[in-house]
């Protein structure tokens, strides 16, 4: 998971909490789940290395859907088939 994915989710939850626990949502409600970011960022970074591992990651090819059929095209055309 990104860790910027993480730190929304914290935020999110901070924030429906906080509305839960009498937080006036005129109050809070301006500035939304961003007003939890940097306070999510803090929880997150808290954990590092006690319950997970902040690190980079390495950035990976997306992931391309190949058309079945131009692929069998393709194939059955380098292979010399004409089916």
């Amino acid at each position: 998971m990104a860790l910027s994915d993480l730190v929304q989710r914290v935020a999110h939850r901070l924030y429906h909490d906080a509305l839960r626990h009498g937080a006036a949502s005129v109050d809070i409600g301006m500035f939304g789940e961003r007003l939890f970011d940097c306070e999510a960022a803090a929880v997150v970074e808290s954990g590092d290395g006690a319950w997970w591992t902040i690190g980079k990651s390495e950035p990976t090819a997306p992931f391309v859907a190949v058309d079945a059929g131009r692929q069998a095209d393709r194939l059955n055309s380098e292979s010399g088939s004409d089916q």
